[in-house]
């Protein structure tokens, strides 16, 4: 029996993972843990350093998940992602071309990223689709720096938004006509939508946090005091708008109904657009 151990880290959050692996049975979850990054600011220098490594090293110890190699995710708003397609030629030219879409579509210099791209096979009209995602060296680095000296070691570091959507894959495969799967994380959202073998991925900047900054501006609290209000007493009448007798709980959903609207209406702007 093998072990396969995954790592997401998200803009507030990290979440370690110990799976086992018995054969044909497939993976079991063994051990399991997630610990906040109080604190953590990647543009700052030394940031994550010092919040990733200790936090890593807790978390392992909490969860009984001994350092080695891992799977890391990172989580969306660090990477790039573009869905393209190319017409048929030879596989020497359909890597030139590959090379050509990322310095053209890539927003930053080319010496300055990382990227990989996958193939996903033929369109109807006989065109090669191809998935695209990039990222900034130095924020990678920053990552799996921490990671490293934390003692694992990162053997795959792929997308998070793309992590689901192989576990979508993996858990129910044959899925009939469309899916949509909503990640809510502290930043953003990230929303995929598969349908056969097409693929439709965005990155929408209203999650979590979004409510947090309209609790504190309304109570003109600090962002601390905000969290704490959004989880006690944060809610989302169904049925609609409704009063609450509790005051600040009539405020604070309102708050929430407010951004979660937003959200909604993102998500179906980004339907329609598919």
């Amino acid at each position: 029996m093998s072990r396969i151990v995954t790592l997401n880290i998200g803009a507030s959050r990290a979440v370690l993972a110990e799976y086992a692996v018995k054969g044909k049975q497939g993976l079991t979850l063994a051990a399991y843990g997630s610990t906040e990054l109080v604190g953590l600011d990647w543009d700052a220098e030394g940031s994550a350093e010092a919040v990733l490594v200790p936090a890593l090293r807790g978390l392992a110890q909490s969860a009984g998940i001994k350092p080695g190699p891992l799977a890391l995710a990172l989580n969306g708003q660090m990477v790039f992602p573009r869905f393209t397609k190319f017409p048929t030629v030879p596989a020497d030219k359909l890597e030139e071309l590959v090379q050509y879409e990322v310095e053209q579509e890539v927003p930053f210099p080319v010496d300055e990223i990382v990227c990989d791209h996958q193939f996903l096979g033929q369109t109807a009209e006989g065109d090669t689709a191809a998935m695209i995602v990039a990222a900034k060296l130095d924020q990678v680095t920053k990552v799996t720096d921490a990671v490293v000296a934390a003692g694992f070691t990162p053997v795959v570091i792929d997308v998070g938004p793309m992590a689901v959507l192989n576990a979508l894959k993996r858990s129910y495969p044959g899925l009939p006509g469309g899916t949509v799967v909503l990640d809510i994380g502290a930043k953003t959202t990230s929303l995929v939508l598969v349908e056969n073998e097409k693929i439709y991925l965005r990155s929408i900047p209203v999650a979590g946090n979004a409510i947090t900054k309209e609790i504190a501006q309304a109570f003109g609290c600090s962002m601390e005091e905000a969290e704490a209000l959004k989880k006690e007493r944060g809610y989302v009448a169904l049925g609609g708008v409704t009063e609450d007798e509790d005051e600040i709980s009539d405020r604070v959903s309102k708050i929430v109904r407010t951004v979660l609207t937003r959200l909604h209406a993102e998500i179906l702007r980004s339907i329609n657009f598919y």
